[in-house]
């Protein structure tokens, strides 16, 4: 088996985004890449 690595981009560009919270982004995005057999590997953040 291939070990399929991907990356997540998270972003709010607006305070009108709240139910859109980066660490709900990021849970979908996880569930997502697990479904599809990718690995994310780390998380980087900049605030």
């Amino acid at each position: 088996m291939t070990l399929k690595i991907a990356a997540a981009y998270v972003r709010v560009s607006t305070d009108d985004q709240l139910e859109y919270s980066p660490d709900s982004q990021l849970k979908i995005i996880r569930e997502h890449a697990k479904r599809d057999g990718y690995v994310i590997p780390e998380l980087f953040s900049q605030v």
